[in-house]
């Protein structure tokens, strides 16, 4: 009787030691997999900052270009010294081109600067104004063709190539600018600013006709 009261004690405790060596063993497994998907969520947290670094070069790089090859087409054609001085301007289409410009200026001094700082208005454009980005769009495409019409005596056919280099150099020059007011107010001393290299090219271009 003494010795079957041992056993089933022993019997007992090997239960319970056998219980505690499973739960041992799962929260080690337990512990593992949370180790590895530490080290996995460390890893795609990794990958996606360098993801986003090389997209960020990518974008730098890309709008660079842009407002390099800018620059060699303005320092190349002296584009400005050109389109005001050539004989050879269609000058009814420039002025046109001209006025259209001074439309999207303004339109562009409404949206980013008149309504957020002078009238605080933080609605959407597109709810707010939605006919401002059509009226643009339409504005702009009718500037191409007029400065095309304009500019095609002095350049021929190379006259898109021209215009488009400028306004993506225009364009990605936003991608070095700050934000906001001061970003709006620099891009545009920047284009006026472009009109001054009249005075600072040697040559009256290279590229036109002559």
């Amino acid at each position: 009787s003494t010795q079957s009261h041992g056993d089933r004690q022993e019997k007992k405790m090997q239960q319970r030691k056998g219980k505690y060596e499973r739960v041992a063993t799962e929260e080690h497994e337990d512990g593992e997999i949370r180790a590895q998907d530490d080290r996995i969520a460390e890893r795609e947290r990794r990958k996606k900052i360098w993801v986003e670094r090389l997209n960020w070069m990518s974008v730098k790089a890309h709008a660079l270009f842009w407002v390099v090859a800018a620059s060699i087409v303005i320092y190349y054609t002296n584009f400005f010294r050109v389109i005001w001085e050539h004989p050879n301007v269609n000058y009814v289409f420039f002025r046109l081109g001209l006025m259209g410009l001074g439309i999207n200026i303004a339109i562009v001094f409404y949206l980013s600067i008149y309504l957020p700082y002078i009238a605080h208005v933080d609605e959407e454009w597109d709810i707010y104004c939605p006919r401002v980005i059509p009226i643009a769009t339409v504005v702009g495409i009718s500037n191409s063709i007029c400065f095309s019409v304009a500019l095609w005596p002095v350049w021929g056919w190379v006259t898109l190539i021209i215009l488009a280099v400028l306004f993506m150099g225009l364009m990605m020059t936003a991608h070095f600018l700050p934000s906001g007011f001061l970003g709006t107010v620099l891009i545009s001393a920047i284009f006026f600013g472009a009109s001054y290299t009249v005075h600072i090219i040697p040559h009256e271009g290279l590229w036109h006709k002559t």
